[in-house]
């Protein structure tokens, strides 16, 4: 895995996902947002100049991109660390979709699936998750 976090990112996620319901709503027809997107750290930005290229390109269009397509509400889903209304993806045929001709993966299709449908994916910088490239 490659994936990893700080216990006190963990410690966090609970008021983060309040972002999907807030504790004043009971009715789940009318959350905030389908996909909420955060920031990553990429641990393996000392151990060369690899990682210092995947980290300042993960800083560019992870992080700073992402917080200018949020703000202007075009944000598609970008992969992991994105958390994501399971019950909502499950109901709309799941993430992926089969095609003959196009074979993209899936976060092409919940990016699009959430456009489409006129739902909302923000970024948020309260969570911060680590991830290892080189």
């Amino acid at each position: 895995c490659n994936m990893g976090t700080f216990i006190g990112e963990a410690f966090k996620v609970p008021y983060v996902l309040r972002t999907f319901m807030p504790l004043d709503k009971e009715d789940r027809t009318a959350p905030r947002c389908r996909y909420l997107g955060f920031r990553e750290f990429i641990y393996t930005k000392r151990e060369g100049t690899v990682g210092k290229c995947h980290a300042a390109a993960e800083w560019t269009f992870g992080t700073i991109y992402q917080r200018f397509l949020s703000g202007i509400g075009m944000r598609m889903h970008y992969g992991h660390p994105d958390f994501l209304d399971g019950f909502w993806a499950r109901n709309r045929g799941g993430m992926s979709k089969s095609s003959p001709v196009v074979n993209l993966s899936e976060d092409i299709f919940a990016g699009f699936n959430v456009r489409m449908r006129e739902e909302a994916s923000p970024h948020i910088d309260a969570l911060e998750f680590e991830k290892g490239r080189e």
